[in-house]
């Protein structure tokens, strides 16, 4: 090593595998350098052996890490050339080296399995220009399956395996997802067939097998024409390529002397075959080569096996733990010095990870990791568990509850900012889903803590995107009054409230009417005319938002680099001006329903563009936090994880396609590589951190779960104490030799204060109850909503009544809020939505804990099935089947200047929504109004539905008697038509 002296930043274990000539696998445990040792290892290959940087492949997982190893590598190189301790030749070498950078190959493997695949396309029946990884190829996939079960009502897997009424949950969720998930072009035809292993396959499962051989043919057809392929496509057809074509496989072995990869842990089988297909000797044609025939110094393999989180994307822990056994075990090296975290940190995670608590470190299973060699800290004596250094807080909720978890790390990020004076960006909150995250943003929020999101949750939260998207909309639609309206009032017009009820009620335009309706027409001429990231730069110019404050503008330069790249993006993939729109349409009304589905093609949730990131608390996913690290971590969302297959099957390597046994969970070793890959995802959370790690979790329960794995190990180290419900109780405890303390969590109602506390209060009350009242005249509102027209219909209260007059239940929401909450599920359902899916508002919740607000939702979910198999619920369908006007809160603003509605000569605005409205096929229309009533009383509601009927018929362009009016009624789930009463 003393030939290396420029490489002393290294400590010796890194050195060692920097230096190696071998082919070699590197376990590199979290925080142990191992992009420096990537970087340093690439400057010594060209350095001290003299290999060009054009001949060394470095192949990472992300671009992000792609984009990082490039610039550590030109540094270092940079650094080398620069320092007087680098020996000659090496610092020539390294100004050469500098010198052709531009020719270094570092880059995803992704990326370079998609320029295989360019240099053979023409053969294999690919178009040169595909895409790979749009999310266009899955949806052109499903939309395909729906129209093809159909073709094949009569097939036997169909007969037997698709619940009555859900054929379109079979198309997508066992034909689209089998196929998207399991074959690609690469596959031979007849793939499902001849993987089926099982002994004595069921007569639906070898029907189930030929109809997905069939649709896979299919579905590959659409990927060739369109040219959208998926990753999976991709790398397979990369292999398949470099089997079949000799030519080929030779001009890339002979391209690289040496070939680096990272993150190989989060890789699998046919990246393994690949990989050693390229350091393979001999011909090499349908043959992947065994360990013995590889050169024997040409791989080099980084990873963690302990940080492999990326099964849903196809990623094989085993395939990384093989490879220590295939290679040799001279060949594999372990780094396990811990450079990120403090020693008393340290000292934490090997005790909690290594106690066969969250890993299990004496399986035998190879998709499994272990935790069997603690970490260090160069130079440091690690200290032993103590009440005063323990670093690792778990906090326990008393009753569960997730304002109350989200409040608690909000207030603890506050308390620890004006404690110490730190910065919010030491901060990081990180979630296994991001099904929750409303409500840590909601805390954040009122306790005006600043954050950032590692995904764009509200495209349309800032004016940006909802200008622009107004003014696009214009120029596609120019029928849509609504954008219109929008148009008109957003800052490019700048119209009042009543001169857009001037524009659309009446026929008088002023001069700067038509001024502005000019400007639309022109710019809709251009947009059509040119690419759409010009059209959305030169609206960005229009508005002229530079002239707002500095921070204000920042916020919306943000917004604005975020809609130019979806634009740009757009452009790039030869979509039209009116796609985009489109989109952005299924975007925002996604982001307003506050649903989980994702049915738009455009990917604006993981948009990446470059941007100024402002300081705040880092809200991320586990898996986005990978490669990063805080200074403080809270980790939400991994006290349990239940495990669910949504669909009837499974696929494994063991049995190849199978159907799941009613009422079980059982599919194969899927659940026991979900819980590996759990305990995995508790690790690379809990190591992201730097000083202190803070767990929240849920009550402890007596249910029996197997990823229950952290409330195991509060057991484990408190024994009977940890299900103490008061044990902890806004304190913390401490047991010896625990690697973490515990408090337990529970936030009192707030405390009003009174005239006792305050004195000021209770002189000012004395002044307010002396005061003369002063009476104000009735200003009648000429802007209302008709549900304000119905009359307060009261009955005398009878002795009777008195008692048993219902007390309102602190459990469930008052009237009023509990029918906002049913329309809101209605709504959902009305625009597709599966009821049992739909995330409704926090705000809806009222004060209810979560079990109870559950209740109540439970109760709207039975509403919509209820309204769903009603004759109006059946009407509803055939209009949506039949592709009928369908509106599902349709908002109105209506003037009445005729006194229609109420018979009296008065000029009102009228502002609403109807819950429901939907064509008939024959020129008629259906108005249905929901009522969350205890009593049907329709004569309540007359008027209001006279209203909506008058509104509806104007916005139509049709007759009042084309239109007819129902009340639903959900308690009692009956319909009954008022038309006759209007």
């Amino acid at each position: 090593m003393s030939n290396y002296a420029y490489l002393d930043n290294l400590d010796d274990d890194q050195k060692k595998v920097c230096c190696r000539t071998e082919n070699t696998i590197v376990a590199a445990g979290a925080g142990s350098g191992k992009t420096q040792v990537l970087a340093s290892r690439f400057a010594w290959l060209v350095m001290s052996e003299g290999i060009e940087v054009s001949k060394i492949l470095t192949l990472t997982f992300t671009n992000k890490a792609a984009a990082e190893m490039y610039q550590r590598i030109y540094r270092i190189l940079k650094k080398f050339r620069d320092d007087e301790k680098t020996p000659e030749p090496e610092r020539s070498r390294a100004k050469e080296a500098l010198k052709n950078f531009t020719d270094a190959r570092i880059q995803t493997l992704d990326s370079y399995c998609a320029g295989i695949v360019r240099r053979a396309a023409g053969i294999y029946g690919i178009r040169p220009d595909f895409t790979a990884g749009s999310a266009d190829s899955a949806r052109e996939i499903r939309d395909a399956a729906l129209p093809f079960v159909f073709e094949h009502l009569e097939n036997t897997a169909v007969k037997k395996l698709a619940e009555v009424g859900k054929i379109e949950d079979f198309a997508e969720n066992i034909i689209a997802e089998t196929v998207i998930k399991h074959a690609s072009v690469a596959k031979d035809k007849g793939f499902f067939t001849e993987t089926e292993k099982n002994e004595e396959p069921q007569e639906e499962l070898l029907a189930l097998c030929g109809l997905l051989d069939e649709f896979t043919e299919k579905a590959n057809d659409i990927k060739r024409k369109s040219g959208n392929l998926t990753f999976r496509d991709v790398s397979e057809l990369a292999l398949k390529i470099l089997r079949e074509q000799p030519e080929i496989l030779e001009s890339e072995r002979a391209a690289y002397s040496k070939i680096m990869i990272d993150e190989f842990q989060d890789n699998n089988g046919e990246n393994k075959d690949l990989l050693f297909l390229l350091a393979g000797k001999g011909d090499g044609k349908n043959n992947i080569p065994s360990a013995e025939n590889l050169e024997n110094d040409k791989l080099f393999f980084v990873g963690d096996e302990k940080q492999s989180i990326y099964r849903f994307r196809g990623a094989d822990v085993s395939v990384f733990n093989s490879l220590k056994t295939e290679l040799g075990a001279g060949a594999f090296f372990q780094m396990v010095n811990n450079y990120r975290s403090d020693p008393e940190l340290i000292s934490d995670f090997n005790i909690l990870f290594g106690s066969n608590t969250v890993f299990d470190n004496a399986t035998d299973k190879n998709f499994e990791a272990k935790y069997t060699k603690n970490a260090e800290k160069p130079g440091v004596c690690l200290p032993g568990p103590d009440k005063n250094n323990v670093r690792i807080h778990i906090n326990m909720l008393k009753e569960k509850s997730k304002d109350c978890a989200a409040r608690f790390i909000a207030a603890k990020i506050k308390e620890i900012v004006e404690k110490t004076g730190g910065n919010y960006s030491d901060f990081a909150i990180l979630d296994r889903t991001r099904t929750d995250r409303k409500y840590i943003i909601k805390w954040l929020n009122i306790l005006k803590i600043p954050f950032t999101l590692d995904q764009n949750s509200s495209i349309f939260g800032d004016s940006v995107v909802n200008d622009i998207y107004t003014v696009l909309r214009c120029c596609i639609y120019p029928e849509d009054r609504l954008a219109e309206a929008a148009y008109l009032a957003s800052p490019f017009c700048g119209f009042s409230e009543a001169e857009i009820e001037a524009r659309f009620l009446t026929d008088c335009m002023s001069d700067k009417l038509k001024e502005a309706e000019k400007n639309l027409a022109e710019l809709r001429e251009t947009a059509l005319s040119q690419p759409v990231s010009s059209t959305v730069s030169m609206i960005w110019n229009v508005l002229r938002y530079e002239t707002l404050s500095e921070n204000e503008n920042s916020s919306r330069e943000s917004q604005f680099d975020m809609i130019f790249e979806l634009a740009r993006q757009c452009d790039e993939s030869g979509k039209s001006p009116a796609w985009f729109v489109d989109q952005l349409s299924k975007i925002k009304k996604q982001e307003k329903q506050s649903f989980g589905s994702d049915t738009a093609d455009l990917d604006a949730a993981e948009i990446s563009f470059p941007s100024e990131k402002r300081e705040g608390v880092h809200v991320m996913t586990i898996h986005k936090s990978k490669g990063l690290q805080f200074k403080t971590v809270f980790l939400r969302g991994c006290g349990d994880m239940r495990y669910v297959s949504n669909s009837g099957i499974y696929f494994d390597d063991k049995n190849g396609l199978s159907i799941k046994e009613e009422n079980t969970d059982d599919c194969g070793d899927d659940r026991a590589k979900s819980l590996a890959e759990f305990r995995r995802l508790i690790y690379v959370g809990t190591t992201r951190a730097e000083k202190e790690v803070y767990i929240i979790l849920d009550p402890l329960t007596k249910e029996q779960n197997d990823f229950k794995l952290l409330p195991k190990a509060l057991l484990k180290y408190y024994g009977e104490a940890g299900s103490d419900p008061n044990f902890g109780l806004n304190s913390t405890e401490y047991k010896e030799n625990a690697p973490f303390d515990f408090s337990r969590i529970k936030f009192e109602a707030e405390i009003q204060k009174t005239a006792e506390q305050t004195p000021e209060i209770g002189k000012i009350a004395g002044i307010y109850e002396n005061a003369e009242t002063v009476g104000c005249p009735e200003i009648k509102p000429d802007h209302i909503s008709p549900s304000s027209l119905e009359p307060d219909i009261r009955h005398e209260k009878t002795e009777n009544d008195s008692k048993n007059e219902r007390i309102p239940d602190e459990n469930r929401l008052d009237a009023a809020s509990f029918g906002t909450l049913a329309h809101a599920f209605l709504e959902a359902a009305a625009n597709g939505i599966d009821p049992e899916k739909f995330e409704p508002e926090t705000a809806l919740s009222g004060s209810l804990n979560d079990d109870d607000f559950a209740s109540e939702c439970r109760k709207c979910i039975a509403f919509c099935k209820n309204f769903a198999r009603s004759n109006l619920g059946q009407k509803l369908k055939n209009a949506k089947e039949n592709n009928l006007f369908c509106r599902a809160e349709w908002k109105f603003r209506m003037f009445d200047k005729d006194g229609v509605v109420l018979k009296e000569a008065k000029e009102i605005f009228y502002t609403g929504s109807i819950d429901l409205i939907f064509g008939n096929g024959d020129g008629t229309y259906t108005i249905v109004d929901y009522k969350s009533d205890e009593i049907q009383d329709k004569t309540k509601y007359y008027v209001q539905q006279k209203c909506y009927r008058a509104a509806a018929a104007k916005m139509l362009g049709i007759d009042e008697s084309d239109i007819r009016c129902f009340l639903y009624w959900l308690k009692t789930d009956s319909a009954e038509e008022i038309t006759e009463f209007l």
